[in-house]
């Protein structure tokens, strides 16, 4: 049987593709706020714009916590939304292959004997 939706099945292959980047990239870019917190380059540049020094452990550690969450939360969006696709499509391929098999031939009605069951009636009832 030929495959359909091609392009759709690209598609959907794509946005796991795209799922796996954001995971990568948001996971390494939340270990990267990590050591420049640790290091204190951004404390710098946050006490610049803030006016006071925000550096340290517990932020940086903060701030990679945060960062790991969201890059997780948009992972599964993003993974679940290219599997749904291709669970669309497996759902019209069994449905057109399921369209496509022939019916069962009807077999013929077998009456039943069922001995328990009085074949003429019982006499009148008489006192």
């Amino acid at each position: 049987m030929e495959k359909r939706y091609k392009l759709l099945r690209l598609i959907a292959t794509l946005w796991k593709i795209l799922a796996w980047l954001v995971l990568i990239v948001g996971l390494l870019g939340s270990v990267g706020a990590l050591l420049m917190a640790l290091v204190g380059g951004m404390g710098q540049t946050m006490g610049q714009m803030t006016g006071f020094n925000v550096a340290g452990p517990l932020i940086g550690l903060l701030m990679m916590l945060s960062g790991a969450v969201v890059s997780i939360f948009y992972f599964a969006i993003l993974y679940t939304f290219g599997e749904v696709l291709m669970v669309l499509i497996q759902i019209e391929e069994n449905t057109r292959r399921g369209g496509l098999r022939p019916p069962a031939p009807l077999q013929p009605a077998t009456p039943t004997y069922n001995p328990t069951v009085m074949e003429t009636p019982p006499p009148p009832y008489t006192q």
